[in-house]
């Protein structure tokens, strides 16, 4: 009889564990990278992140590091069994238009420091407190560059601001293992390349000379172009299958769709 209480008692610990979540659900924290789902909204109900937006958490030895939509952010954070602590967390501060995109980067900022739970579920995540999901997130599985093609849809014009590319202009991109290259609109360009997880690095650019008329901006925006390439330093790529590439600061540089 004591045998099968101490089997009961250990059973109701087991469930008691589940449904508080923690590390027996699929591991820890340390040394992993999230995508964020849903997040709490100003109604209390999960909503998806704001079109075009990526937000991200990488968890390593006491830091929480990642993208919060527009800025980085990095913060402590620590756990003890199913209970969790984030914070202070502090970001770049780039202004992020539209309004909606700073509004959602507060939200889930404050989400993340008030959350008092987690819970992992192998390849998904839930910040909680107490019962209620603040944050739900599924593990960040880094694309493979090696071997896509991408065409330009936008770039930094080093205004703060990302513009479309030039009228009647196409800049490409293409990936081997170790090189990336294209036409930068007028003249074909090559880089060596480095990436792991999120991080992405272009070598010196080298390029072709040809001086290019028509149509009008073509040259301006291919400095522009090039010249934040070398700026590059992590990058991800949306739902909706769009490259985006950013600076040390979180600064978006340059955004491309996939090659037809």
């Amino acid at each position: 009889m004591k045998v099968l209480r101490l089997v009961a008692v250990a059973a109701a610990a087991a469930m008691i564990m589940a449904a508080c979540g923690g590390e027996s659900d699929g591991g820890t924290l340390e040394d992993t990278s999230w995508i964020v789902d849903r997040l709490q909204g100003a109604d209390g109900s999960l909503e998806s992140p704001v079109a075009d937006t990526v937000l991200s958490a990488e968890f390593s030895t006491d830091v929480v590091s990642g993208f919060s939509g527009c800025n980085s952010y990095m913060g402590s954070f620590a756990t003890d069994g199913n209970s969790f602590s984030a914070g202070p967390i502090a970001g770049t501060l780039r202004l992020c238009d539209p309004p909606a995109v700073s509004q959602q980067e507060s939200r889930f900022l404050m989400l993340l420091e008030s959350a008092d739970r987690w819970r992992r579920d192998r390849d998904q995540l839930e910040l909680r407190s107490g019962s209620d999901v603040l944050i739900a997130f599924s593990a960040a599985t880094p694309p493979q560059l090696a071997g896509s093609s991408w065409t330009l849809l936008g770039y930094n014009n080093q205004a703060d601001a990302i513009v479309s590319t030039t009228l009647d202009t196409e800049v490409t991109m293409m990936f081997d293992d170790t090189t990336a290259s294209g036409s930068a609109g007028c003249n074909g360009y090559n880089s060596q390349y480095e990436t792991s997880e999120t991080a992405l690095t272009f070598g010196a650019v080298a390029s072709t000379r040809r001086i290019c008329a028509d149509p009008p901006g073509i040259m301006e925006q291919e400095s522009l172009v090039l010249s934040n390439l070398e700026l590059v330093r992590t990058f991800a790529v949306t739902e909706q299958g769009i490259l985006e590439m950013y600076d040390e600061s979180g600064t978006r540089l340059l955004r491309f769709l996939p090659a037809e």
